[in-house]
C-alpha cells in the first residue's frame, strides 16, 4: 500500500554512525535486542532458540532506548574519510557541452534500486550528487532473560533520495517490502512498528514526517508502505559568512517494534548525508539547491572526443607524468587531482570573495609567466594549464606543482566552457573538492620502449634533457620521465614535453626532441608488417640504434626498416 508522508529534514554531514561499537551477538545481555542488517533475505530463528550469532552475511546495526541523532564529522577527517571510501560518480565532457549523469527527475524508481549492487553497503550509493540509493533487509530480534528469541521481525528496505528543484530540500522515499515477524511480534500480537527520522543537532537542517518525527502501523499492514521524509534547509541556517549559505548535516532513519509482550530498542543506521545551498552564482542551473554529498564529483574528459582532445590529452600526461610537464623543476612533481588518489582540486570561484579574487590573480600570473618560457609555434594555440585555473591548486600556490601546454585555441575554449558548465549543473561551489579522471580508450599509453637487440641488459630509448633539440639515445632503463613516451591521434611521439623529430628524413638523421611543431618531422607509427618497429611516416624510415650500440649514450637515427633487432622496441 502507498502513504506518502511528506517530511522535513534539513541539512547534513558525514559518515559513521555511533562512538563506540556495538557487542558482538553472542555477549548481548538477555532481554535486550539484537538489530540486524544483511544484502540477503535471512532465515528467523525458531522462538524459544538460543540467539548465538548473527545471520549469514548480516551485520550489528547499533540500537538505543530512543534514536540517536547523528553527529557531522571534522571536515578535514571528512574528506580524508571519503577519498579513502573511493565513493565517486562519473560526469563527462562529449561534444563540448557538459552532460552530467545528474540531476533528479523526479522518478522514484524503487526497482532500480533494489537492481543496484553498490545500494547495499551499510552507507548506500550516491548514484551522484542528485540521487541516492540504499537497500537491505533489517531483522529486529528481541531476547528473554535467558538469551532466547522471542520474537523477530524481518522487513527489506529501499530508500531512494531524491533532491527537489530549484530549493534546498531533498525527499528520501522508502518502501518497506517483504515483511515477517514471529513470536510476540507475529499474527494477532497487536505489534506496532514506528519509523524514526532525526537529523544533525546543529541548526543545519531539520527531519520529520510532515509535522512529525515518526511513522506509525501495525506491523501486519507494513508490507509494501510507500512513506517519505523531505530533508530541508532553511536559508537562515545556513552559513551566513557564505555568499551561497552553504549548510550540511546529516539525517537518520530508526525503527522500533512494539507489542503488548515486549518491544525492541530503536535502531539506528548510517546516516545519509547532504548539503544545501543558495549559490546565485551557479543560475542558470538554480540558484538554491540540495545533493548528497558522500561522494566525490568525477569530472571525466574522453581523449576520443575530437573537440577537446588535445586538452584531454594534456591532463592526462599531467596526471600520469608530472615530471615530463613544462614548467620543468629539479624536484618531483606531484599534480594533484587524478580519480581514485589521495588528492583532490577545490573549486575556486572569484567573486566568492577577496581571498577567492587573489587566488584567481595568482593563478594567472604564474600560469602567464611559464607559457612565456616556452615557445608558441601556431598562432592559433592558447596555452593551457592544469590543475586548472578555477581552482585552489592552480598554478599560483607557488609549489610549481602544475603543468602548461599549447593546445589549439578552439579545444581550449571548448574545454573551458564545459568545465564552467560542470560547475553550475553538479552545484560545485567555492571550495568543493573534485577529481579528474582521462578515457583514453586504450590510447595515450605512457611507457618506455626497450631496445630489444641488447637484451637481457635494460637498455631504453632516452632523451638528454628536458630542452628542445635534446638528443634521442639510448641508456639504462630506469623509468625516469626522460623515458617516457607516448603516441597521440597526432602520430606526434611526445617525451617530456617535447615531440620525437626526425630532422630532414633523411637515412642515418639522427633523431631530437623538439618543440612540438605538428610538422612532418614529428610524425610517427608503427611499422605495418614488422612488430615492435617504429617508422617515421613521410619517409617510411625506422627508429635505429646506432651501429648495433649498446653503450649509454648511443644515438638513436633513422635508417632503412630491416626488421632486425635494433630498430625494435617493447615494453619492459
Amino acid at each position: 500500500m502507498k502513504r506518502p508522508i511528506s517530511a522535513a529534514i534539513g541539512l547534513m554531514l558525514a559518515l559513521v554512525a555511533l562512538s563506540s561499537p556495538p557487542a558482538s551477538a553472542a555477549d548481548r545481555a538477555p532481554g535486550s535486542t539484537v538489530w540486524a542488517r544483511s544484502n540477503i533475505e535471512t532465515p528467523l530463528v525458531a522462538v524459544g532458540s538460543q540467539y548465538r550469532a548473527l545471520p549469514p552475511r548480516s551485520s550489528l546495526v547499533p540500537s538505543s532506548e530512543k534514536p540517536i541523532k547523528p553527529t557531522l564529522m571534522d571536515p578535514k577527517e571528512r574528506e580524508r574519510a571519503l577519498l579513502e571510501s573511493g565513493s565517486s560518480y562519473k560526469s563527462s565532457i562529449t561534444d563540448g557541452n557538459q552532460v552530467s549523469l545528474v540531476k533528479s527527475d523526479g522518478t522514484i524508481d524503487f526497482a532500480a534500486c533494489n537492481a543496484n549492487t553498490e545500494g547495499h553497503h551499510p552507507k548506500g550509493d550516491v548514484v551522484n550528487r542528485f540521487n541516492f540509493c540504499r537497500w537491505g533487509y533489517n531483522t529486529a530480534t528481541k531476547l528473554d532473560g535467558q538469551g532466547r528469541v522471542e520474537g523477530q521481525v524481518r522487513f527489506r528496505e529501499t530508500e531512494v533520495g531524491l533532491s527537489v528543484g530549484d530549493a534546498r530540500l531533498g525527499r528520501i522515499h522508502v518502501k518497506v517490502t517483504e515483511v515477517v515477524a514471529s513470536g510476540i511480534f507475529g499474527v494477532g500480537s497487536g505489534a506496532n512498528m514506528t519509523m524514526s527520522v532525526s537529523s544533525d543537532p546543529g541548526r543545519g537542517c531539520g527531519a520529520t514526517f510532515g509535522s512529525s518525527t515518526s511513522y506509525k502501523e501495525p506491523v501486519a499492514t507494513w508490507n509494501d508502505t510507500y512513506v517519505y521524509y523531505e530533508a530541508e534547509s532553511p536559508e537562515s541556517w545556513g552559513d551566513q559568512s557564505r555568499i551561497d549559505k552553504k549548510a550540511s548535516c546529516e539525517v537518520r532513519s530508526s525503527y522500533k517494534v512494539d507489542a503488548t509482550k515486549g518491544a525492541t530498542d530503536y535502531s539506528n543506521s548510517v546516516p545519509i548525508e547532504m548539503r544545501f545551498d543558495s549559490a546565485a552564482y551557479l543560475a542558470p542551473y538554480g540558484t538554491k539547491g540540495a545533493i548528497f554529498s558522500w561522494v566525490t564529483p568525477n569530472l571525466t574528459y574522453d581523449y576520443n572526443n575530437k573537440e577537446l582532445s588535445r586538452v584531454a590529452e594534456h591532463v592526462y600526461y599531467a596526471l600520469e607524468n608530472p615530471d615530463g610537464t613544462e614548467p620543468w623543476i629539479s624536484t618531483p612533481k606531484k599534480i594533484p587531482g587524478e580519480i581514485w588518489s589521495n588528492t583532490v582540486l577545490h573549486r575556486n570561484y572569484p567573486a566568492f570573495n577577496a581571498q577567492s579574487d587573489q587566488i584567481q590573480k595568482n593563478n594567472r600570473a604564474a600560469k602567464d609567466a611559464a607559457c612565456a618560457s616556452i615557445p608558441k609555434v601556431d598562432a592559433t594555440h592558447e596555452c593551457d594549464e592544469f590543475p586548472f585555473a578555477s581552482t585552489k591548486e592552480g598554478a599560483g600556490l607557488g609549489d610549481r606543482n602544475f603543468s602548461v601546454r599549447y593546445v589549439p585555441q578552439s579545444h581550449n575554449s571548448k574545454a573551458g566552457g564545459a568545465l564552467g558548465k560542470w560547475y553550475g549543473q553538479d552545484r560545485i561551489l567555492d571550495g568543493d573538492a573534485f577529481q579528474v579522471l582521462i578515457e583514453t580508450g586504450g590510447k595515450l599509453g605512457i611507457g618506455s620502449a626497450i631496445a630489444q637487440h641488447a637484451l637481457p641488459a635494460k637498455m631504453a630509448m632516452d632523451v638528454q634533457n628536458f630542452r628542445s633539440g635534446a638528443a634521442v639515445q639510448l641508456w639504462s632503463h630506469w623509468g625516469g620521465a626522460n623515458q617516457d613516451f607516448y603516441v597521440n591521434d597526432d602520430s606526434e611521439l611526445r617525451v617530456f614535453g617535447n615531440c620525437v623529430d626526425a630532422g630532414s628524413g633523411a637515412s642515418g638523421t639522427p633523431l631530437t626532441a623538439k618543440t612540438c611543431t605538428g610538422g612532418p618531422s614529428q610524425k610517427w607509427g608503427r611499422h605495418p608488417t614488422i612488430v615492435g618497429s617504429i617508422v617515421h611516416i613521410p619517409s617510411g624510415l625506422c627508429m635505429d640504434v646506432t651501429a648495433w650500440g649498446t653503450a649509454n649514450g648511443t644515438p638513436v637515427m633513422l635508417y632503412s626498416c630491416t626488421g632486425n633487432p635494433n630498430q625494435k622496441w617493447a615494453s619492459p
